[in-house]
């Protein structure tokens, strides 16, 4: 209690000191010849609990996964089973299947897990992250009770020819290259990005599940010292992208993501069997493409959009008998495609009045076998949906948008969601204003939740929520300081929430009756630019209860009341960023409160619990103009204290680590 009193503490300090994004720190000055384009502003924005993450914090972690951004610079927790494996998102406490991640209109979920790999998402594909919390994920998707994250690209229309080229190496036999290049003119752009990432990742660590002898006499126990061994990783990937304007109009878009990654998935640190036992291997491969086109009239904007998800998923663990010889246990195979389409009207009444129309249906396959003990399942269907949004400006201080829509899947009951918005600007130019949301939102069991073998249930009811938000916005500048401070407060209903729970036959999922999820987010920025420095200081936290408040199954059922596994009540994050003279700082802190992995919250059994941790990092950084090229150089410290902690039981994590980053932009 003291440790978490002296965090929230902190919280306080720097929320009470800071304040206001600034995206850049340094920008190139372009003069462009003006394109006049009527356009308004998008409704999704409008009422929404909306982040945007700071270019500068992508430029940073370029040579990253999207979930270590996500763990360091969001209110999002990331549950990851280890350096370099696969890492989920509990976004305001629900379920990763909660999560919806849309890049460039696509859905990365996959229809078999109903949720995303963070680890295998390169920051280096992304030009700008934006979060939408809770129930303002109705402004782009249904399903996402917790929010979707929204992941684009977008073209340098004044660009014609640029580019970099990224190296990086580390600790535990870490290295990483990227390369980007930009061709193109006012009408067209081209931007290719290729990148390659492996790590022996053999780190060593303290396993505190493994007595290795104990003191009789004082009973004390020593634990062994241990190396991570076989669990290397390699990534490779290209993205390639094509944008054309014949006009001021009109806009075409194509984009193309193919990816592939191996990974050697260690033992569990409860494990005492020898090198040649349990060796597990996964490797997943994606095609993502997409093709949009969109045309802006003079009151109204008109977009069709069609997008491909292809994944397939192979897992084996296996036996070593001699150097040739192999016994398989488990191969595992799975293919899943996604197929999405859409089309989107809106219209501009007047310039208080809009209106958008919306509708989309998508296909999806999963097919999954298990070859050993041959079984699995092939199942597909198809996903309508419908939506029709309005915005309404009352005055110039008030303004209201509803959305409702609904999804349709084969014979089932239509769910329909809607999004009730208000604004009230207590001050002019947006500096100072309120806003209130009232939601309801619905999602359908995944097809592993449905039909996976053994343990599918296809009596799963679709879950549905209904939230309630009130929050507030300030912001303030001048003169090259900047001050924002967003505080929303949240309260949701689930009902027939999703969860795999052990049972007499196995894992299987049911439906829970009602969890209650409720909490407190808040963000805020402090920061200063000027010709030849800049400073920020920027900070969130997060306060999260997600209980489940169904009916008792049976007088020794102990979850009633209990926050849900792995869910934290407390987190929050920090980041101090400095510049002069082309010299660079960063420290980034971030903070999780113990969390429990049973629904009955005991934790009186040390190896069912996992205690709070505060995660420090610093970096160091110089840039170099050579004529017309730059060059950063940029050392990074992770795990600054050298703390021993865990995301998940028996995953053992590294201690203080570095990173080396050489960019090279021309």
């Amino acid at each position: 209690m003291k440790c978490l009193r002296k965090i929230l503490f902190l919280c306080l300090v720097v929320h009470a000191a800071t304040g206001g994004i600034f995206a850049q720190t340094l920008s190139d000055t372009l003069s462009l010849e003006e394109i006049r384009i009527t356009s308004f502003r998008p409704m999704q924005q409008n009422s929404l609990s909306l982040t945007r993450l700071d270019s500068l914090v992508l430029q940073n972690k370029a040579n990253s996964s999207l979930s270590e951004v996500l763990a360091e610079h969001s209110g999002i927790f990331i549950k990851t089973y280890g350096r370099g494996a696969m890492a989920t998102a509990s976004f305001r406490g629900t379920d990763p299947s909660h999560t919806k991640v849309l890049w460039n209109g696509i859905e990365l979920n996959s229809p078999m897990l109903g949720m995303v790999d963070f680890s295998l998402i390169p920051v280096f594909f992304i030009d700008n992250v934006e979060l939408l919390h809770g129930s303002g994920s109705v402004a782009e998707t249904s399903g996402a009770l917790g929010g979707v994250i929204n992941l684009s690209t977008e073209p340098d229309w004044s660009n014609r020819f640029s580019g970099s080229y990224m190296q990086g190496t580390g600790s535990f036999g870490s290295h990483d290259e990227h390369l980007r290049i930009n061709l193109g003119s006012g009408k067209i752009q081209s931007q290719t990005r290729l990148f390659y990432a492996h790590s022996n990742n053999d780190f060593s660590f303290t396993n505190y599940d493994v007595i290795d002898s104990v003191d009789l006499e004082s009973g004390t126990r020593y634990y062994p010292r241990m190396t991570n061994r076989d669990a290397w990783f390699s990534y490779y990937g290209l993205l390639q992208e094509i944008h054309y304007r014949p006009g001021e109009k009109d806009f075409f878009s194509m984009s193309f993501w193919g990816q592939e990654s191996s990974r050697s998935i260690p033992l569990l640190s409860t494990s005492e069997t020898g090198e040649n036992n349990n060796i597990n291997r996964q490797e997943d491969k994606s095609i993502r493409g997409q093709i949009s086109y969109l045309h802006y009239g003079d009151n109204f904007s008109l977009k069709f959009f069609s997008g491909l998800n292809s994944m397939d998923l192979d897992y084996s663990q296996k036996n070593r008998l001699s150097n040739q010889l192999y016994l398989m246990q488990i191969d595992s195979k799975s293919q899943t495609s996604s197929l999405y389409n859409s089309l989107d009207f809106q219209l501009m009444i007047s310039s208080d009045l809009r209106v958008e129309v919306s509708a989309g249906a998508d296909y999806h396959q999963v097919e999954s076998l298990e070859r050993i003990k041959d079984f699995g399942y092939d199942e597909s269907r198809i996903q309508s949906r419908v939506s029709g949004s309005v915005f309404k400006g009352w005055n110039s201080k008030w303004n209201s948008s509803l959305r409702l829509g609904s999804d349709f899947i084969g014979n089932e009951k239509a769910m329909p969601v809607f999004h009730l918005g208000s604004e009230y600007h207590v001050l002019p130019a947006e500096k100072l204003y309120l806003k209130f949301i009232l939601a309801s939102n619905a999602k359908y069991p995944s097809l592993n939740d449905l039909y996976y073998q053994p343990g599918g249930n296809p009596d799963l009811k679709p879950e549905r929520s209904f939230d309630q938000e009130l929050g507030i916005h300030f912001s303030t500048g001048k003169r090259g300081l900047s001050f924002s401070q967003d505080v929303m407060a949240y309260m949701s209903q689930v009902q027939n929430w999703i969860m795999w729970q052990y049972k007499l036959k196995g894992f299987s999922p049911g439906n829970i009756e009602k969890v209650d999820v409720k909490g407190i987010e808040t963000n805020a920025t402090l920061s200063y630019t000027s010709d030849r420095q800049a400073y920020k200081i920027s900070s969130g936290y997060a306060l999260t209860h997600s209980r489940d408040m169904g009916k008792m199954l049976s007088d020794s059922d102990d979850s009633y009341g209990k926050q849900l596994p792995y869910i934290p009540v407390h987190s929050a994050n920090a980041m101090l960023y400095l510049m002069r003279n082309n010299w660079s700082l960063t420290y980034i802190w971030n903070f999780y409160s113990r969390r429990n992995t049973t629904t009955s919250n005991d934790d009186s059994v040390l190896r069912d619990r996992l205690d709070s941790y505060c995660m420090n990092q610093a970096g160091l950084g110089k840039q170099v103009q050579l004529n017309d090229w730059k060059l950063d150089v940029n050392l990074k410290v992770h795990n600054l204290f050298n703390l021993e902690y865990r995301s998940i039981l028996q995953r053992p994590m590294p201690g203080r680590n570095y990173s080396l980053q050489l960019k090279l932009c021309f």
